[in-house]
This record gives C-alpha cells, structure tokens and sequence, in this order.
C-alpha cells in the first residue's frame, strides 16, 4: 500500500456577533478529515465529518485565544479544533479513523452504488434541429 495522505478542511464555523466586546467571536466549528492513497490496487479514499464546539471560555480554559473573523485562517480553526478534542480523540485518532475505513475500502473492495429506489436519472439529449 502507498502512503496515506491526510488533508484536514475547516468547512464552517458559527459566530456570535457579539460576546462581551469581541465581533464574531467563533463558539462552533465543523470540519472534515480525508485519507486518500493510491497505488497497484487502485485509488482509495475515506472520510469523517465532525463538529466541535470551542465554548466561550478563557484561553487559559480552552486553548485558544480570540482573532478577529477578518484574520483568521484555516489553520487558526484547525488548531483550536485540535486543541478542544476530548482526550483520546484528538487529531490522531480521526486520522487512525479515516485511515481504518480507507483499508476496508480496500480489503474488501467495497463500492456505495446507486439506491434503487432512486437510481440516477440518464441525462435527456437536446431535441433534434437545435444547437
């Protein structure tokens, strides 16, 4: 098998406009962590998609410290998402998740097919005599 790669995406955040002076303070996160390889077998990949609340704590309590909305980046939230994990299922444990779902994909060659009861719809040809 070829390395695992792990991309982690802050997806959304909810504000409060205001909290004690401080615009869009950020109290909710929801993000996603992928492991994606490929190799001889194929190309595999897996995800989970989580949410984790960072309260409105000092940042001696929480882990993290306000920055205004306008500075913040995607590295900022991920780090205080890290940071607010409950012991034992922090980062490494999501990663050891998605990569555990990415080896049964490829143990068992599994697929997620089409419900029958909704099948997809055959895209319609454009009436004959236009352009």
């Amino acid at each position: 098998m070829s390395d695992i790669n792990y991309t982690w995406k802050a997806n959304n955040v909810k504000c409060y406009k205001d909290l004690n002076g401080y615009q869009d303070y950020v109290y909710q996160t929801y993000w996603n962590c992928a492991a994606a390889t490929s190799g001889t077998a194929g190309a595999y990949d897996a995800s989970f998609a989580g949410a984790t609340p960072l309260g409105t704590g000092a940042a001696s309590t929480t882990g993290y410290a306000f920055k205004p909305f306008s500075e913040l980046t995607q590295d900022d939230v991920l780090n205080w998402i890290w940071t607010s994990l409950p012991s034992g299922a922090g980062k490494e444990y999501y990663e050891q998740k998605v990569s555990g779902e990415l080896v049964y994909k490829m143990n068992y060659q599994t697929k997620e097919p089409a419900l029958p009861w909704n099948p997809p719809v055959p895209p319609v040809p454009p009436p004959s005599g236009t352009v």
